[in-house]
């Protein structure tokens, strides 16, 4: 038997250990990307569905942020003032044409649904009435069908009944000829 070369042993477990530590590098990576993901459509959902309140938001981190930079005073510290209220105020008008435009896309989704929901309806209710227009085809057939097989037995009906008939008043006048012979005799 051959004994295990040290060297290659401890290479192998260092081999290892850095496959491993990819793999849990890659884990976290994923697991990162999966929340920050989140995160990114966690805000968008809050700015679509407040709107207003995002673009208040944006006002006041805007005037916080005018306030809190530092600067001389005198007039760099007003430009800088300025500046920063003025790019708050872009972030608001921006903040409010993405609200009106996701308050616009969602009344046009609205009518677009509305639309579709009454052209289905209109589909609905055609086929529907195809459907009973064809029932009361049917029934119309069947009905005339048995119309048909009653008149063919009524017919039928009424030709035994003046057979029989007939055949009864022969039967009854060759008896009364018969009884009237008796008689004269």
């Amino acid at each position: 038997m051959t004994q295990p070369n040290p060297t290659d042993t401890a290479a192998d477990r260092l081999s290892h250990r850095v496959e491993q530590a990819h793999a849990r590098a890659a884990a976290r990576a994923g697991r990162a990307a999966a929340s920050a993901s989140t995160a990114a459509g966690s805000a968008v959902k809050l700015i679509k569905d407040h709107p207003l309140a995002t673009i208040g938001g944006a006002i006041a981190i805007g005037a916080i942020v005018a306030q809190v930079l530092p600067g001389k005073i005198g007039k760099g510290s007003r430009k800088r003032s300025r500046r920063a209220l003025d790019l708050a105020a872009k972030a608001a008008a921006l903040a409010l044409a993405y609200g009106k435009r996701t308050t616009e896309s969602a009344a046009d989704s609205g009518r677009d649904n509305a639309i579709k929901l009454g052209h289905a309806g209109h589909e609905l209710g055609d086929r529907m009435a195809e459907a009973f227009n064809h029932l009361a085809r049917e029934l119309g057939n069947r009905l005339g069908d048995t119309s048909e097989m009653a008149q063919k037995h009524g017919s039928e009906l009424a030709e035994s009944a003046t057979d029989f008939a007939r055949d009864a008043s022969t039967l009854a006048a060759r008896k009364l000829r018969e009884l009237a012979a008796k008689l004269d005799s």
